[in-house]
């Protein structure tokens, strides 16, 4: 953003962007989230891709942003987790029918899209104005 503050003329660029976060629930063996049953921790990649145009303090971004979730469930011996009404079932009893050949480690994964706009206004004191709207699922 530094680049383009106070440009009298408009200023137009093409950039890639990428994050990549840990869905973690910090070894509690617990949670109410569907997703800690399916999986426990997992990883969002995601990448996209903007074009920004900037006019004098005012900066609009849009673009489009892959989102790719993505877990191997390999079985975890020692680890464990509470399930209502189940009670503590441990990774260590899943992992039996793994090594007599009833189940194998898979990856569990999903990609979508998502449209970003914003709106940034670059102002004088520490703290920008901004604005952004994400459209999709």
């Amino acid at each position: 953003m530094n680049e383009v503050k106070n440009t009298k003329q408009s200023v137009n660029k093409k950039f890639n962007d990428y994050w990549d976060k840990l869905i973690t629930y910090n070894g509690r063996g617990y949670s109410t989230d569907e997703l800690f049953y399916a999986s426990g921790d997992s990883t969002l990649t995601s990448t996209g891709e903007f074009d920004l145009t900037a006019t004098g303090c005012n900066v609009k971004i849009s673009g489009k942003v892959e989102h790719y979730w993505h877990d191997i469930y390999d079985f975890h011996p020692g680890l464990q987790a509470w399930i209502p009404g189940s009670g503590v079932i441990p990774d260590s009893a899943m992992d039996k029918l793994r090594k007599h050949g009833y189940a194998t480690t898979f990856t569990m994964s999903s990609t979508w899209w998502q449209h970003l706009n914003g709106n940034v206004q670059i102002t004088k004191w520490w703290f920008n104005e901004e604005s952004w709207e994400w459209q999709g699922p």
